[in-house]
């Protein structure tokens, strides 16, 4: 006959095989849940250098043009080369 110490003791094995495999597929859980939000965070910060440094470099020639492009009351060859302020414009109405 077999000893029943020796099914306790296999019971006690196995429980504590299952115990250390669960364990171990949590841990295995969160670090990969761990990885994939660090992940996720490295690529929307990779995203968003690439948008911005794929955008036009906006030189003092580029803000003078779309200055004189924008409409106002003053015709745009009238004011090249100056700053001219809508809001303080003492030729307003005189211009269409």
């Amino acid at each position: 006959m077999t000893d029943p110490g020796l099914y306790v003791l296999a019971a006690l094995a196995c429980f504590t095989l299952g115990a250390v495999l669960f364990l171990a597929a949590g841990a295995l859980a969160l670090t990969t849940a761990a990885r994939g939000w660090r992940d996720r965070r490295t690529y929307r910060a990779s995203r968003v250098r690439l948008e911005r440094d794929s955008r036009p470099i906006t030189t003092a020639q580029d803000t003078t043009v779309a200055a004189l492009l924008r409409p106002c009351c003053d015709r745009w060859w009238t004011s090249t080369g100056t700053d001219h302020d809508p809001d303080h414009c003492t030729r307003k109405g005189q211009t269409t």
